[in-house]
């Protein structure tokens, strides 16, 4: 069934497919300013790498935590609960924690240890092991997305090498799609041609955010290029240091069935946006709809490193170096 699955695959990947370019005049959606509400909590968190969103619990990851590397807290009043998972290598532990990666189903959560997705569930105010996966590429995995039980979309490999996009499906793996940039060779012509990836189980296609190109694309789960979106930003005034430079425009994402949320840049150059303190870094969340449609543009009240999306449209973030403290924003109030 392996090697079927894979000719059909090989099919798809190969065949002539007509793909749709749309233009996306961004100014057509306008700005809002909006005014978060923002939770004390109890100080058990150091330095959170991310925040996630399961069922009624917030999960914070610290994988630099030298004990439990997740803290769980209420969606309802932001309390405090429990933490879990420790680092070790026994196979409920975690060696490295990435903090980029996360899926969830209805009763379990997955994260991403080196190369092994392992499974959890809550149970009894604990952070209960269910399993783990290997997923074996030659390759770092980069911008892993999970896309049903034994299904992968990986970024392509770090060389620049093959397509731009791998499949994992059970064990196997190959390569599809091509780069947008082809002009640029090995491992440049990945790294300026990454994106952000956003997919999640129950979706029949991807999206790919791209880091220093004005342009959106979606694939199906086939490996075909389905759209490409040009954006036209004519507010975008950007000066780059020096030739080496580069224009940043996606950097990070998180989605819901009903959003794609992805923060956008349109003010700074790569080089001078990290030189920046965060009060001084404009950050504008777009929420993309998965058929392609931009929704809304949002600049929030407070600065922010990481954040979440709700399945019910509760943006969660938090400040890095304030970690007493979890912003909300009602999404549904527009």
């Amino acid at each position: 069934m392996k090697s079927l699955y894979f000719i059909v695959a090989l099919v798809f990947f190969a065949a002539c497919n007509r793909i749709r370019t749309e233009k996306c005049l961004l100014s057509d959606c306008p700005i809002e300013h909006c005014k978060v509400q923002k939770h004390l909590i109890d100080t058990v968190l150091v330095y959170p790498q991310a925040i996630n969103v399961f069922k009624d619990k917030l999960l914070v990851f610290e994988p630099r935590n030298g004990n439990a590397v997740l803290s769980v807290f209420s969606c309802k009043d932001f309390e405090y609960l429990f933490s879990g998972i420790g680092k070790g290598h026994a196979k409920s532990e975690v060696v490295y924690m990435y903090d980029n990666y996360y899926a969830c189903t209805d009763t379990s959560f997955f994260i991403l240890d080196m190369n092994v997705e392992k499974e959890y569930l809550l149970k009894n105010n604990k952070v209960v092991y269910v399993g783990s996966t290997p997923l074996i590429i030659p390759d770092a995995l980069n911008q892993l997305i999970r896309v049903d039980d034994v299904t992968y979309i990986t970024a392509g490999f770090t060389n620049g090498k093959g397509g731009e996009h791998l499949l994992y499906h059970d064990g196997e793996y190959t390569d599809f799609g091509e780069y947008p940039d082809l002009s640029l060779n090995n491992e440049e012509r990945a790294i300026y041609n990454g994106s952000i990836s956003a997919g999640m189980v129950g979706k029949q296609k991807f999206w790919d955010f791209y880091t220093y190109q004005d342009l959106i694309r979606s694939y199906d789960l086939q490996g075909n290029l389905l759209l490409e979106i040009v954006l036209d930003d004519d507010e975008k005034n950007v000066t780059m240091q020096n030739v080496d430079d580069r224009n940043l425009n996606y950097y990070k994402a998180k989605w819901n069935s009903k959003y794609i949320a992805v923060l956008y840049n349109a003010f700074f150059s790569a080089d001078e946006f990290y030189e920046l303190s965060k009060d001084e870094r404009k950050r504008e969340l777009q929420l993309w709809t998965w058929e392609g449609e931009l929704k809304r543009r949002i600049y929030f009240d407070v600065p922010y490193d990481i954040y979440a999306l709700s399945e019910d449209n509760i943006f969660y973030a938090m400040n890095m170096d304030k970690p007493d403290v979890i912003y909300t924003y009602d999404l549904n109030g527009k």
